[in-house]
């Protein structure tokens, strides 16, 4: 419980009430419920609960508290974890990867639409495939979904086939299942390709990154943004300026989603060219962001691009990163931000790779080694203990500049 905020409850603890004088006819259902089932989405403010609510149903004898009584979304989080409508970033069952770029390809593309479920470690599965036209690589790095499980996840513009790397400028999404297909869904207003994303349960958000033309794909990039926008899950027809900004445009960003604290994340990235630098800012904006930028909030290690990012619920995790290229990961935290530690290494060195948020588990993509050759490999670390990742599985075609995701 936050210091000074004090819960429906608690306003009535000390005061002496008279046995039975305070009964559930007397009392509003603001103080507490009592139910033979289970509180649902739908028992919300406008039923009469607020935030700090009890419900116990005296069939199982379950307690639950309301910790947000939005209308028709509710959620109440039961004693025993059985958490009513509950949304959580990170995956619900599987993890997965989608297009990419490929060195082994004739045509440069890494099309599947590949997932894994994280209960059981393996290969991954084809579910699907990207679309040339829409764009297959040079995603936003951190997730965007639609739900806890996620029916879709989303993405801001990405790129099509190398050697012109045409940045394709639509809002584009695909399902976590199979048959999983790129659909077109709406405009975006501004570029994001190699920018960062992440969400509130009702909006994504994407920035820097930018729209890249033909021979851009070098280092350092020249068309990189400063725009914050955001779309929304329920009408994703055209990206729209949250009015804030990031203090300077930049790409190769990896992102990161604190749905408790109601903040996106970065770290790292390159601004644009000419001059250009290399980043070693951890950075946040708040998912009610409306004007001003991002706040500073640590310093990493070291300053780093081309990596990537996954995160629990307390802290973000980065890895592939370059200059130079390592196999280094390492973590921040969201309460406390200032700095970051290194606490394990991949199983191979590798830049520009894709990372998903497992349930408890972090999880790497494929990527390119020092060498510039795409990779096809499966990294899994956990979220609970610090320590080396494991190889687990295998893409079904080796790539780099792949997008991540969860349901």
């Amino acid at each position: 419980m936050s210091e000074g905020k004090q819960y429906i409850p608690d306003q009535f603890a000390g005061r002496e009430f008279k046995t039975a004088s305070v009964t559930q006819a007397k009392a509003s259902t603001k103080l507490y419920k009592t139910s033979s089932s289970d509180p649902a989405k739908t028992d919300d403010t406008g039923l009469g609960y607020a935030v700090g609510t009890i419900w116990t149903n005296t069939t199982s004898g379950q307690i639950f508290i309301a910790t947000d009584v939005s209308a028709e979304d509710a959620v109440w989080k039961g004693q025993e974890g059985d958490n009513i409508n509950e949304f959580l970033y990170q995956a619900n069952s599987i993890v997965g990867k989608s297009g990419g770029h490929s060195t082994t390809s004739p045509a440069y593309q890494a099309v599947d639409i590949e997932s894994v479920p994280v209960a059981s470690d393996g290969n991954m599965t084809d579910i699907g495939e990207m679309s040339p036209s829409l764009g297959h690589k040079g995603h936003q790095n951190g997730c965007a979904k639609d739900g806890y499980p996620a029916s879709n996840v989303y993405w801001q513009g990405i790129q099509g086939s190398h050697p012109s790397d045409t940045h394709i400028s639509e809002m584009t999404r695909h399902a976590v299942s199979s048959p999983a297909t790129l659909v077109d869904i709406g405009e975006e207003n501004n570029a994001h390709s190699r920018g960062a994303q992440g969400q509130s349960k009702t909006h994504w958000f994407s920035w820097g990154g930018g729209g890249y033309a033909p021979s851009t794909d070098g280092s350092p990039d020249t068309g990189a943004s400063t725009q914050i926008e955001k779309s929304t899950f329920a009408s994703p027809t055209t990206s729209s300026d949250s009015g804030g900004d990031l203090t300077s445009a930049r790409s190769k960003i990896a992102g990161f989603t604190d749905l408790d604290g109601a903040k996106c994340w970065m770290a790292g990235g390159q601004t644009n060219a000419p001059p250009s630098s290399v980043l070693e800012t951890i950075e946040s904006f708040p998912t009610a962001i409306s004007s001003g930028n991002q706040t500073d909030e640590g310093e990493m290690s070291a300053a780093q691009q081309k990596l990537s990012g996954c995160n629990s619920t307390t802290n973000m995790y980065w890895t592939g990163a370059t200059p130079p290229s390592t196999n280094n990961i390492y973590k921040g935290n969201f309460a406390s931000p200032e700095t970051d530690s290194d606490i394990g290494e991949l199983t191979e060195v590798v830049y520009r790779t894709g990372m998903s948020s497992g349930d408890t588990n972090g999880y790497r993509y494929g990527g390119y080694n020092p060498s510039d050759v795409t990779l096809d490999t499966v990294d899994k670390f956990s979220f609970t203990s610090d320590g080396n990742a494991s190889n687990v599985g295998e893409m079904t075609e080796p790539g780099g500049f792949v997008g991540g995701w969860q349901d």
